[in-house]
């Protein structure tokens, strides 16, 4: 794994896990970035109040800036297409295509579930 990878790998094991959420406020116009506990009936807790919110969660929102997020989405594109026919792949290269398609596929199925 590279070093960049590895890093953004730490950062977000290190943020407070769950699935986040944002959410507008229409009395007041506020935008909120939101985790909710085990169940939609338990209260939700705003990452970014000031009260709330950790180093591990500033680092980050900070570190998956929009360039960063950008990279890695042109990578996944890349991948995809790297895929192709598998009746060209040479046979070394079959598990990784299988790997490489795990990884797209949880890649898939969480931003499937993404608002």
């Amino acid at each position: 794994m590279s070093e960049p990878i590895s890093k953004l790998r730490k950062t977000a094991a290190a943020a407070t896990p769950g699935e986040w959420h944002s959410d507008h406020d229409g009395v007041h116009g506020e935008w909120s970035v939101l985790r909710y506990g085990g169940s939609p009936s338990d209260y939700a807790t705003d990452i970014c109040d000031p009260d709330s919110m950790t180093g591990a969660d500033a680092d980050y929102i900070a570190r998956f800036d929009p360039p960063t997020v950008s990279a890695m989405l042109d990578v996944i594109e890349a991948a995809e297409g790297w895929l192709g026919d598998d009746d060209q792949t040479p046979g070394h290269a079959v598990g990784e295509k299988k790997n490489v398609r795990t990884a797209l596929a949880r890649f898939h199925d969480l931003f499937g579930s993404a608002e």
